[in-house]
């Protein structure tokens, strides 16, 4: 909990939960990726919980819309942890401009998944692995009002990182201010329309 907002944590990531009436329509941010050494023992709590899924199941459908990746990896970690958001984007986008524009923009690096074929734009170390993903398919609207509205990135200095975006003519959405919780927040466009949180001041919470 940080301040009254109820979050939900695991590495890598918190998961804010908001009610609403979702949006209908495929969202550009099509999955969250989940990571482990090891995913079948979170397999059987959701199989348990009436959520259908199997032994090394690759993709679960929980029930209020999100589509999660579940990705068993001998490098990853021991415990379940945040792994990458990925974008389905339309014919007319390109993936490799995506990527381009997350580098420029937030300092990640050039990565790619399925042996080069998934551009990645890492925003960690390799062995954290914490990616944006970008993969051509269908005809996605961004995501505000879908069951996953927004995702969101914790910057330091965050009124200057704000006017360092805006220079580069990204729109800001939503200007830096400092919420009930005594979070500083922003909000922007990133390049394919979808609004992106800024955060800064839940690192550590």
């Amino acid at each position: 909990k940080v301040g009254s907002t109820e979050m939900l944590k695991m590495p890598g990531v918190f998961i804010v939960l908001t009610k609403g009436q979702p949006a209908a329509g495929d969202g550009l941010v099509n999955h969250l990726g989940i990571w482990a050494k090891d995913l079948d023992p979170t397999r059987a709590k959701l199989t348990a919980a009436g959520i259908q899924t199997a032994p090394k199941a690759q993709f679960v459908n929980l029930p209020d819309g999100v589509r999660l990746e579940f990705i068993d990896d001998p490098m990853g970690p021991e415990a379940p942890a945040a792994h990458h958001i990925h974008c389905f984007i339309t014919a007319q986008m390109d993936p490799m401009a995506s990527q381009a524009w997350y580098i420029k923009e937030f300092g990640a690096s050039a990565n790619s998944r399925r042996n080069g074929a998934l551009p990645s734009a890492l925003l960690t170390t390799p062995e954290k692995w914490i990616s944006i993903d970008f993969t051509r398919s269908g005809t996605p609207t961004p995501n505000k009002g879908k069951a996953l509205d927004r995702f969101a990135l914790e910057v330091k200095g965050l009124d200057a990182y704000v006017k360092k975006l805006e220079a580069d003519g990204v729109k800001i959405s939503k200007a830096p201010a400092t919420n009930t919780d005594g979070l500083k927040t922003a909000t922007i466009v990133d390049v394919l329309g979808n609004e992106v949180e800024l955060v800064e001041g839940l690192a550590g919470k």
